[in-house]
């Protein structure tokens, strides 16, 4: 049976949220409607010294992350984490299977995760669809009743970049919490999301405002945060695909 198998080559593409954007370019180009005979290797790479993360960082994404992300792009399928690059020469060199990304070549990967791939396709960039548990709606919904007293006020998510590296990039806190007191004053409900690698810069807004740590870490209950809200409020990071790529999530 020919089989249809995604590379997800960490030498060359990030342990980070841009792999929901390879997955989306993915389903671009494959034009597969049925994913019971799709598998994904996700593949450590040879040289970390790109790698911006500490190692327990690090593991924690791939170990977390990046199957969440694959489990919302296509459901329960088979996954698989693979440190030997060696053994994948006769997986890729079966004629039988359908490799992704298109020319794969062990030796010479190439990056395919950057926006400007879909961007230049004539596609409907809110025409995706993603597989959403029932109960991570139920989780979010649960949890919402148990943290506000006004459960019928319509909510504002923010979320926050705040990492080691690439500082320039990390969300202005102050600012931040200018635009969340100004909204909350309106009647909204603020919910702000940590970035997954947050630490205690957050204790004064926390004493202010709702913080949702587990969207920070779980995709599935992130993304059921986002549909319910009635705006998500984002910056330029990984997590921001999943409103972009999403009909169900308004975005500003």
């Amino acid at each position: 049976m020919n089989k249809n198998i995604i590379i997800y080559d960490l030498e060359v593409n990030p342990n980070s949220f841009n792999a929901f954007v390879f997955f989306i370019i993915f389903k671009i180009h494959s034009n597969l409607r049925d994913y019971k005979n799709l598998s994904v290797i996700i593949l450590k790479p040879v040289d970390k010294k790109n790698n911006l993360l500490d190692e327990e960082k690090y593991q924690f994404r791939l170990d977390n992350l990046i199957p969440s992300i694959i489990k919302l792009h296509f459901g329960d399928i088979e996954k698989k984490i693979i440190e030997d690059r060696k053994s994948l020469i006769p997986i890729v060199n079966n004629s039988k299977n359908k490799i992704y990304p298109n020319g794969y070549k062990l030796s010479k990967p190439k990056p395919y995760f950057e926006l400007k791939h879909v961007i230049n396709k004539s596609v409907n960039l809110r025409s995706f669809k993603f597989h959403l548990a029932e109960n991570a709606k139920e989780t979010v919904n649960s949890w919402i009743s148990t943290q506000c007293t006004n459960t019928k006020a319509n909510i504002v998510t923010i979320a926050i970049r705040s990492t080691n590296y690439q500082l320039e990039r990390n969300s202005n806190l102050t600012e931040w919490k200018k635009v969340a007191k100004k909204i909350s004053s309106q009647g909204f409900l603020v919910i702000f999301i940590p970035d997954i690698e947050s630490d205690d810069e957050f204790k004064n807004l926390r004493q202010s405002f709702l913080f949702y740590d587990l969207a920070s870490e779980d995709l599935q209950i992130r993304m059921a945060l986002y549909e319910k809200s009635y705006l998500n409020l984002v910056i330029n990071h990984g997590p921001s695909s999943i409103c972009l790529f999403n009909p169900n999530c308004s975005y500003l």
